[in-house]
């Protein structure tokens, strides 16, 4: 019998089980995970990207279409490697159809960089609203790709002289911001940038105010921002 061994005491054959454990069973079956919005809710399962389904529109944002997946293999043992597909929506079991799917890694940047075919982790949960509205999410495959933020001056004490190097920080947002504080999202403060600055000399840097100068960062692998550059440039004197 499936399941049997999360049963406890249950052995296969037997006529019934203990109230208790039956209850037990009952209350994690209606738990409601943690409750509407909450990211732990509700079931997961391995999904891959996919184009728009009929008239729908391609997403240019975090949101992906994503079809749940299964193995094709039909031979060799658990050492063989996996062979994977998306698992065809029949009109029995509606339940394998393409969703809508936000990649968290890409929210706050509101970028779109997985290809179409990159398999994903899909975790469902319930949003706030009443009745709530089932909602999936995945976190996954943008590590290094570049897009543009916004950042100004919150640090250091210099930009730069004849003997000292530049050593400004920086809060960074997204591109929804008008202001250090206001607007799009904080993505880091205080941050350096990883550019290599020049070991001497004065740079033009991004003010602290003000509606924000364009650069760019990218996440890690461990799904980390981190600024590349602030658009620092380098000071030039018109000669007279």
């Amino acid at each position: 019998m499936a399941g049997a061994s999360h049963i406890p005491r249950f052995r296969p054959g037997a006529m019934s089980i203990k109230a208790d454990h039956l209850n037990a069973i009952l209350d994690a079956i209606k738990a409601p995970g943690g409750g509407p919005g909450s990211l732990a809710v509700g079931e997961s399962w391995w999904g891959i990207v996919v184009v728009a389904p009929g008239e729908a529109e391609e997403y240019t944002d975090a949101r992906y279409w994503v079809q749940p997946m299964h193995s094709t293999n039909t031979e060799g043992n658990d050492q063989t490697q996996v062979e994977i597909d998306v698992i065809t929506e029949t009109e029995d079991d509606p339940i394998y159809g393409v969703v809508t799917a936000s990649n968290l890694a890409e929210v706050a940047a509101s970028t779109h960089s997985l290809p179409v075919g990159s398999p994903v982790f899909v975790t469902t949960f319930a949003d706030e609203q009443a009745p709530p509205v089932t909602r999936y999410a995945f976190r996954a495959g943008v590590a290094h790709a570049l897009f543009a933020v916004k950042v100004w001056q919150d640090g250091g004490t210099t930009d730069g002289d004849n003997t000292t190097p530049c050593d400004r920080t920086y809060t960074v947002r997204t591109l929804g911001a008008t202001a250090p504080y206001e607007g799009g999202i904080l993505l880091g403060e205080e941050m350096v940038p990883m550019e290599v600055r020049p070991p001497l000399g004065q740079l033009v840097t991004p003010p602290g105010l003000g509606p924000g100068v364009i650069g760019r960062g990218y996440y890690d692998e461990e799904g980390e921002f981190q600024l590349l550059d602030a658009n620092e440039t380098i000071l030039v004197v018109a000669c007279g």
